[in-house]
């Protein structure tokens, strides 16, 4: 054993456990015993040459004699103060009678600090406290796919212990890895929906927010952009907090019909499991996430919600439980999201965080300062069958999106140019109506279609579509200089693949695959402008027909 085993031992780990992982058949079995076993030898050897880090981890496994018993003498809310623990240390995890774990968050003279892992309702004053030896762990590796867990790493689906995992120790700070190209982390990922893909793009390596009313909305849209990055190798760590049994029961079973469950890490921290493991559940999705993107693989996860890690921070702020602010525990997280190197591993991990909306609006505004990007849902065109469910307003009031391709951005410029032309006719057609002028009842069809046109355009965008982007783009440019006449608002599910079915008749050189590094040049726009022409004649015909 070198004497730099710090830096050795991290290479050798992340060598044993990318091997652990591409053995999972059941021919490999022997190999991965083999793995397994490698792994403890490493870990023991850098046992005896670090002095400073794990001899701690000696003193966990071995108690003192004399000493491993102990008894709750106070309990407030969600912290529970022990006497009779001499030698537990900060991280362990104890203990008590009732079956339920604690978290020595604290050493003092006299007694131990600790945070309920659990119903607090369930540790009384006077309950006897063993010492386990063992810090807070989380499992990561291949034995994690398809099951749930808790924070605590305990398996939750019935199917029997963990196997094929490889335990790391739970580490809520942890410093941003170095990236030494940035310009990667701006790559979007695509989802089918030309809300994000166009508007607001998914950034991978990023951080996206979703807010909404409604819960049901926000994890329709999660399982929804599960499904579109699974063909493009995404595995998915989702992490729900302070969701009933049934609802998360219900969230396994939607997993399991979209064919994701296979992909995927469920960490459960429900509204039973105390405040405590709400809070720390998405330090334990990250972590389990770190494994993926350190081994070269891109994953994904999903907070729902987020609003109730806040709740649960509230609560542990009250007790005294944590002395972190929100800011920084929201910081904290964020470090891990990131796109690596080749040489640090080559993949990355992205966040889509799904929050309610709270009276305060200073939550949305704390969150909402370490994200790269967020959008709000309305309940309202989510149940009309607009999906997501996202209002033109919030789309026209905000900023450009600095993660766009360069593809992208001249559609955007133009769309955007003339939608808010548009919103502002809609609007002074909106102030006529207050005055007693109802200017729909005019003649002018293209008054009517250009008053009419925003809430067709926030119809097309709320829709998922399995077309190329480039069709969604074109198919976007077309609607913002046509005013989609001729089409009415029960027909625009159709649109796209009108838009599609035309071009590969007609134009079918437009389907080729575009550069997403390219910018598109200025005359294809005038070609396009061209070719509008003909496609206002299919609109024509296809109004015709569904007439």
């Amino acid at each position: 054993w070198i004497p730099d085993a710090a830096r050795e031992y991290d290479i050798v780990m992340r060598a044993l456990s990318r091997a652990l992982w591409r053995n999972t058949s059941v021919k490999c079995r022997f190999q991965q015993q083999r793995f397994i076993n490698l792994i403890k030898i490493v870990k023991e050897s850098k046992a005896n040459v670090d002095e400073k880090g794990e001899v701690q981890q000696k003193e966990y496994s071995k108690p003192e004699a004399g000493n491993s018993h102990g008894y709750v003498h106070k309990k407030n809310g969600q912290v529970a103060e022990i006497r009779g623990l001499n030698g537990a240390q900060v991280g362990e995890i104890l203990k008590v009678e009732s079956k339920v774990d604690v978290l020595v968050t604290e050493l003092r003279s006299d007694m131990l600090s600790c945070a309920i892992l659990g119903d607090p309702h369930l540790v009384r004053e006077g309950n006897k406290v063993a010492q386990t030896g063992s810090p807070l762990t989380i499992p990561v590796g291949s034995g994690v796919m398809g099951r749930t867990i808790d924070v605590l790493g305990n398996p939750l689906d019935g199917k029997g212990d963990l196997e094929n995992v490889i335990y790391h120790q739970f580490q809520w700070s942890k410093p941003r890895p170095v990236v030494t190209n940035a310009t990667k982390s701006m790559y979007p990922v695509f989802t089918g929906l030309s809300t994000f893909d166009v508007f607001r793009p998914v950034v991978r390596g990023g951080k996206f927010g979703v807010y909404c009313t409604e819960k049901s909305a926000s994890t329709d849209l999660a399982l929804s952009v599960m499904e579109s990055l699974s063909s493009q190798n995404f595995y998915f760590v989702y992490v729900s907090i302070g969701k009933s049994s049934h609802k998360d029961d219900e969230l396994l079973s939607r997993l399991q019909l979209h064919g994701l469950l296979d992909r995927s890490v469920v960490v459960r921290a429900s509204e039973e499991s105390g405040p405590m493991q709400q809070y720390l559940a998405p330090v334990a999705g990250c972590l389990i996430s770190d494994f993926f993107r350190n081994n070269g693989m891109d994953s994904l996860v999903v907070f729902d919600d987020f609003s109730a890690h806040r709740g649960a921070h509230e609560q542990l702020t009250e007790d005294s439980t944590i002395k972190t602010s929100i800011i920084q525990s929201y910081a904290d997280i964020g470090n891990h999201f990131c796109i690596l190197p080749k040489d640090l591993g080559g993949g990355s991990s992205t966040a889509l965080m799904l929050s309610k909306y709270l009276d305060n609006d200073s939550y949305s505004e704390e969150l909402s300062s370490v994200l790269d990007s967020s959008l709000p849902i309305q309940e309202t065109l989510w149940r009309r069958g607009q999906y997501p469910g996202v209002n033109l307003d919030s789309i026209l009031s905000s900023t450009p999106s600095p993660f766009q391709f360069p593809m992208i951005t001249g559609f955007h410029t133009r769309i955007m140019n003339v939608l808010r032309e548009c919103h502002s006719l809609a609007r002074r057609a909106s102030i006529a109506k207050e005055l007693g002028i109802d200017i729909l009842e005019e003649s002018d069809n293209d008054i009517e279609t250009e008053i009419m046109f925003p809430e067709k355009f926030q119809a097309l965008i709320n829709q998922k579509s399995s077309v190329p982007l480039q069709t969604s783009l074109i198919g976007l440019y077309f609607a913002t200089k046509s005013l989609l006449v001729d089409w009415k608002l029960n027909e625009i599910g159709r649109y796209y693949e009108v838009v599609h079915e035309f071009l590969s008749k007609r134009h079918p050189e437009l389907l080729f695959k575009w550069s997403l590094e390219q910018p598109v040049p200025e005359f294809l726009f005038h070609y396009l402008d061209d070719i509008l022409k003909e496609f206002i004649k299919e609109s024509k015909q296809h109004s015709k027909s569904s007439q």
